[in-house]
């Protein structure tokens, strides 16, 4: 048994502070199994773990203190367990984030990996974020720099201040594909309140416009991240804010790519018929010239409502979808379409074969996909495992469908990724019938993950997606 002096200050914090294993797993985030067997002196912290503790529970360095004591009286040979499993040496990758709780932290960390532009795995992010204090924000040194700058350049605004903006929002939309939503909203909330402020101060000139676009490319990443965390009022808002940011940019792609982010809400409140007709309205807003990245993201999307009604159409729009991503450039076009799938778009392939019932296509499609979903800590990772394990089921191969229901489970936990939730549900819906004790066993661990995600995905039972 390890030295329990963290474990009973830290027991005796949670009581002060009232707050219990669940609710303190999902702030730090990391597995509740593992706070469970800190605050029973099972486990020894890292110094990172030890240190965002002391931020969530205001303990003013004093687990930290502890955790160091523990690990002196454990001498030099002791290993330290990390959520993950790994021991601490470079056994294997962490999945515990970064400690990166301060909004200056987080900004600065969007500015750099915007600035790079180029799509990161969660190690590279957490590489980053170990020197991101030493990052200014917006690249001004100091406050004395940013003074001086100020007084030099009476109009505030100028093409290196928008451009690092501009850079910022990239790299948001970036950590989004391997930070959890709950790290993002804070700091992409302060990053619009930042915009808003030089919004109010800018006159109606080229600074503006690009400064509205900006915004509008940045609160529909807010949007999606709102509606991920259960807060559909303020989703709702940070849609018609890009709204409202597109006619002001005069850039209709921006409006395009917020009815996108909203058909997953519609298609999962209102329906599919509902959610096909916004998307088809989406594709009027689009230029007939350039954009193709995004229309093909659209084109997709319109595949699997289409599918999910029974529509045969689909076919021809996926086609379509994949033609358009060959030839289109998604690195270069927007911010949103930096992490677009390969242009096979081989998970939007997977969802249309599993709702029309294509069984040589579902085969076809699992092949590919099982090769780019391997990283746990990839947040596409858990939806696409659970994509698979659905399509399988569906087809009449239970078994297999539950050995990559695991899989996503494990994913889902590691990458905290809460939008996986309604696919996994659908996932344990179409298991209902099958009565075999792994079965079982994964429709209540998709319970309890909902439960430890605080995932606002109720689990509501309904058919597996077929011909209607």
């Amino acid at each position: 048994m390890i030295n329990d002096s963290f474990g009973e200050a830290l027991r005796q914090l949670m009581a002060d502070r009232g707050i219990g294993v669940r609710a303190l797993a999902r702030a730090v985030p990391c597995d509740p199994g593992h706070i469970s067997k800190l605050c029973q002196g099972q486990k020894r912290p890292s110094e990172r773990t030890a240190a965002r503790l002391d931020e969530l529970l205001a303990a003013d360095g004093r687990l930290a203190h502890l955790a160091r004591t523990t690990a002196d009286t454990r001498g030099p040979t002791a290993t330290v367990t990390e959520p993950d499993g790994s021991d601490g040496q470079g056994a294997a990758p962490s999945h515990e984030p970064a400690d990166i709780g301060s909004l200056l932290d987080l900004l600065s960390l969007a500015w750099t990996v915007g600035r790079l532009d180029q799509p990161m795995d969660r190690r590279g992010v957490l590489q980053l974020a170990a020197a991101v204090t030493a990052t200014p924000a917006l690249g001004v040194a100091d406050p004395v720099g940013r003074l001086a700058r100020a007084l030099t350049r009476p109009a505030g605004i100028g093409e290196e201040l928008v451009t690092q903006l501009e850079a910022r929002c990239v790299g948001f939309h970036l950590l989004e594909f391997v930070m959890p939503a709950e790290q993002l909203i804070r700091a992409l909330l302060a990053h619009l309140n930042e915009i808003t402020s030089l919004l109010e101060a800018t006159p109606a000139d080229r600074w503006r416009q690009r400064l509205a676009r900006v915004a509008g490319e940045s609160a529909v990443l807010g949007g999606w991240l709102a509606w991920d965390l259960g807060d559909v009022s303020r989703s709702a808002a940070l849609y018609r804010t890009a709204d409202l940011a597109a006619e002001e940019a005069e850039d209709p792609a921006i409006r395009a790519c917020s009815a996108i982010y909203r058909s997953f809400a519609i298609s999962e409140i209102a329906g599919h018929h509902v959610a096909l007709r916004a998307l088809e309205r989406a594709g009027d807003l689009l230029p007939d010239e350039g954009e193709s990245a995004t229309r093909a993201w659209l084109l997709g999307r319109r595949a699997e409502e289409a599918a999910a009604l029974g529509d045969s159409s689909a076919h021809g729009l996926i086609e379509k979808a994949s033609d358009l991503m060959v030839d289109a450039h998604p690195q270069a076009e927007r911010s949103w379409t930096r992490c677009l799938e390969s242009p096979r778009f081989s998970h939007q392939r997977l969802t249309v074969a599993t709702r029309l019932g294509d069984e040589h296509a579902v085969y076809e499609e699992i092949e590919h996909m099982v090769t780019s979903a391997v990283d746990p800590a990839q947040k596409k990772t858990g939806r696409m495992l659970a994509s698979v394990g659905l399509a399988l089921t569906a087809i009449g191969d239970a078994e297999e469908g539950v050995r990559f229901g695991e899989r996503a489970i494990e994913a889902v936990r590691v990458s905290r990724a809460t939008y996986a939730m309604n696919r996994l549900n659908e996932l344990g819906s179409a298991l209902q019938g099958h009565s075999s004790a792994r079965a079982r066993d994964l429709r209540a661990a998709i319970g309890v993950t909902r439960r430890e995600l605080g995932s606002p995905r109720p689990s509501t039972p309904g058919r597996t997606p077929g011909p209607s």
